[in-house]
């Protein structure tokens, strides 16, 4: 898989399963933005491995390095703590406010694991066993680069933020629609210069679909503007890593997480019927 499915994988997953904020916003840094940097840069962490093959003129290292040992399951507890620590020394640094030693450990263990096991299930084959065993196993389910994938862990990490603000939710639909549509056609273009054609059909398919992703929530938000508007309560890590209201003033609603939370649900779908 490549590397940048792995990185919106892993703000997914940050978002979906440890109540992360988006990566880029106008919000200070805080604990949830922090949870899903770290997810993130977990599930792409593995993919270092490529700086090796980048300083060297060997070019079997993509084939006798490649997938090894930063994708290995047993070593999969080093890295995780290793990544924790540094990050942990980094908002020392910074004096942020993060989540614990060992929440960042777990939050790195499951990004790390992500990557993984989205190699797995590719034909290149992943060495999850080394650096006893330097096998390949391939369950070869999915292509290394599937637009359609990136696409449904993507999409709904865009929606989540265009509802996050209802008042803000129909110039956020109609822009980020317009950019999805223009991404579908570059899509036909590079399989189209690559020998994979994609038709004008499918194209149009996948444009309807976005439009009405984008566009019918919109109908809710119009129907409830008129209600009264609360200042909302959003989820944070404590200090003891537990869930606890944290009064903010930035506007967090359960849409968010249930938009994130279906985007993790259909992209582990999609590879179950792969």
């Amino acid at each position: 898989m490549d590397t940048i499915t792995h990185g919106i994988a892993g703000a997914l997953i940050g978002k979906a399963m440890f109540n992360g904020d988006d990566l880029f916003t106008m919000r200070a840094m805080s604990r949830r933005r922090i949870v899903t940097w770290s997810a993130m840069l977990g599930a792409i962490f593995p993919d270092a491995d490529t700086f090796r093959d980048m300083l060297s003129h060997n070019e079997l290292l993509v084939i006798t390095w490649h997938r090894s040992i930063t994708h290995s399951l047993l070593l999969l507890p080093v890295w995780a703590l290793l990544l924790a620590a540094l990050t942990r020394w980094i908002v020392h640094w910074r004096k942020w406010d993060a989540p614990s030693f060992a929440a960042l450990t777990g939050i790195y263990a499951v990004g790390i694991l992500s990557h993984i096991l989205m190699d797995l299930i590719t034909s290149f084959g992943t060495m999850v066993w080394s650096p006893l065993q330097w096998s390949r196993p391939a369950w070869d389910l999915i292509f290394i680069v599937d637009f359609t994938f990136a696409g449904i862990l993507l999409v709904p990490q865009i929606l989540a933020w265009v509802h996050e603000r209802p008042e803000k939710s129909r110039r956020r639909a109609l822009v980020s629609l317009a950019i999805s549509i223009l991404a579908v056609f570059a899509v036909q273009a590079i399989g189209n210069s690559v020998g994979a054609p994609i038709s004008s059909s499918t194209v149009f398919l996948f444009d309807v679909m976005l439009a009405a992703l984008f566009l019918i929530p919109l109908l809710n938000n119009k129907n409830s503007s008129g209600r009264t508007q609360k200042k909302t309560k959003r989820l944070d890590f404590d200090e003891n890593n537990s869930v606890s209201e944290n009064d903010s003033g930035t506007p967090q609603t359960n849409l968010y997480r249930r938009w994130n939370r279906a985007g993790l649900v259909c992209g582990c779908a999609y590879i179950a019927v792969a």
